[in-house]
């Protein structure tokens, strides 16, 4: 068994997941605050970007797990353990250009990014 110091990059990549995993969280916590606040058409850009974000953040998390499976597994358990993995993972249709465009849209007309 290696050391904690011989797994440093193993646990990189686990941190990296889980500060996505926090990242995406606070996210959706804050555009729900908002929503409660403004209304759901007044939070139109803020659910917006949640939404790309999100998207994007949910592949990074199980591209790393992944990852990371590959590095610890021995051949015969890594495509088991990609399954198990798998299991969690529901693919969503998200439509991330259209998403990019109504927020581009959205700061060029309001200057910045104002919400």
């Amino acid at each position: 068994m290696q050391g904690i110091s011989e797994k440093q990059e193993l646990l990189g990549v686990l941190a990296d997941a889980l500060i996505q995993i926090y990242a995406m969280d606070s996210a959706i916590s804050r555009t729900l605050q908002i929503v409660k606040a403004k209304g759901e058409a007044a939070a139109a850009i803020p659910l917006a970007m949640t939404q790309l974000f999100v998207a994007k953040a949910h592949e990074v998390v199980f591209d790393s797990l992944r990852e990371m499976m590959m590095w610890i597994s021995e051949d015969e358990e890594w495509g088991r353990e990609v399954r198990d993995i798998n299991t969690y993972y529901e693919l969503t249709r998200v439509n991330t250009f259209s998403l990019r465009r109504k927020i581009a849209k959205h700061v060029l007309e309001a200057g910045g990014y104002a919400l």
